[in-house]
């Protein structure tokens, strides 16, 4: 496997509250028929679909720093409303053999009190799988997202992976720390070729970069990988591979380029429980070696999983992962052992709730002497639909940090951090090619 994807639905924007519910619901499969509020895009087989998403919100933060002494922007730790809106546009096509989508977003903030700090973000991405005759897949993706502060969220920053790209774009609720713009691009090219009915052999390339405001500050990945997998059994492959990445942080030093070894020796288990068809676990285990300032560090990683499905429409998992994680802004790699939890679901026919939790803790840099953080996140949320196409919902959300006081800290943040805040308003879903399903 590759470095280690760090995956959670922490803080969701305003546009999509409520996903944990309906996200989950859409992937679970024709016998059980809920799809949330809304319903997915019916493009299942053959068809397409094009839907317009919007939001209006408002919302009271509370942010405490912690150490008041630091270079924060002080407008930003003040108790508060603000106001905002978001929007989404998706076509999505599909064929036998073939898909494609590409979505833009938009979103913005008013603070009636500190108005310099309004502003927008927006991003754009695409993506697309084809099957090249009967043995060989490829997919390509390519995002752009352009943000206007500048946060530091544990939870949603890849570390260069194959799936590091899949959630790219704007990300419209980043917690704002400072007022610092950034653009980013992210990108990703695979192929797939099956040999025999047991194994197969997947060639991947990625790559992520993030600039800062008009100067040379600059955050950046790449990692080309190629692995060959075969199936022992329905459920247990095996994984032998071989990937390289280089990451370069040039925001608080000139810090040499990080060169990753990506040792692809592992096994991939997943399966559905017997004595519970509802009840699916997984694992999977590797092992990296890092290249910094000429050392080489040597680490264990994996991934575990557990999915139980609860009636018709209610879904909660579990996930643990352990592995290394870039985070723009920081000079030193972080490795971190991380454990999410989530569940969702219909609470009746037109109301439906979610929560979703997250902790994460371990060590800035691959020094044994290296200094130690720890964060955590939750959410939870309700949303009522009022109509087919319109909902009303409402959302709380916990954040925090903590670094040692010795931690290097980007843009002199402070090196701890505690936030909370409500979130209410109305969304909608227009579908305005094709239908959405219902339940």
């Amino acid at each position: 496997m590759s470095f280690l994807e760090l995956r959670a639905a922490v803080l969701s924007g305003a546009l999509v509250l409520g996903a944990v519910c309906s996200a989950s619901a859409q992937t679970v499969g024709s016998e059980r028929p809920f799809r949330g509020l809304f319903g997915a895009p019916d493009v299942t087989g053959r068809g397409q679909t094009l839907a317009f998403d919007w939001s209006l919100l408002g919302a009271y933060d509370d942010n405490v720093v912690a150490d008041s002494a630091t270079a924060v922007d002080s407008r930003f730790a003040v108790n508060g409303m603000y106001g905002g809106a978001s929007s989404a546009l998706t076509y999505a096509a599909e064929r036998e053999h073939m898909s494609f989508s590409v979505t833009g977003t938009s979103s913005g903030r008013y603070y009636p009190d500190v108005r310099e700090l309004s502003a927008f973000d927006g991003g754009a991405g695409l993506a697309f799988r084809s099957d090249l005759g009967r043995r060989t897949k490829i997919d390509v993706a390519q995002s752009f997202a352009y943000q206007p502060y500048y946060g530091i969220d544990f939870m949603g920053s890849l570390a260069p992976s194959e799936s590091a790209t899949e959630n790219a774009g704007g990300q419209s609720d980043q917690i704002g720390l400072q007022s610092r713009s950034s653009f980013g691009l992210d990108g990703q090219f695979g192929l797939e070729r099956t040999l025999g009915a047991r194994s197969s052999v997947r060639a991947h390339y990625g790559y992520r970069t993030m600039r800062f405001g008009g100067g040379e500050d600059r955050y950046s990945w790449r990692l080309a990988n190629v692995a060959f997998s075969r199936k022992l059994t329905r459920d247990v492959a095996v994984r032998a591979g071989y990937g390289y990445g280089v990451g370069k942080n040039t925001v608080a030093t000139a810090v040499p380029s990080v060169v990753n070894h990506n040792l692809d020796f592992g096994v991939d288990y997943n399966r559905q429980l017997s004595f519970s068809r509802r009840t699916r676990i997984h694992f999977s285990s590797g092992s990296t070696a890092v290249v910094d300032r000429a050392t080489t560090d040597y680490r264990l990683i994996g991934t575990a999983g557990l999915t139980q499905e609860i009636g018709r429409s209610w879904r909660a998992n579990a996930a643990y992962n352990r592995g290394l994680q870039y985070l723009p802004g920081f000079g030193e790699m972080f490795f971190a052992d991380t454990v999410q939890l989530g569940v969702g679901g219909l609470v009746a026919r037109r109301v439906e709730a979610g929560a979703t939790g997250g902790w994460t803790a371990g060590q800035l840099g691959l020094e044994r002497a290296a200094d130690s953080y720890s964060s955590a996140t939750a959410a939870a949320n309700l949303r009522v639909a009022m109509s087919r196409t319109l909902s009303f919902f409402v959302q709380y959300t916990y954040y925090r940090y903590g670094f040692d006081a010795g931690a290097q800290m980007p843009f002199d943040l402070p090196p701890q951090l505690n936030r909370q805040a409500i979130r209410f308003g109305i969304s909608g879903s227009l579908p305005l090619i094709g239908r959405r399903s219902v339940s």
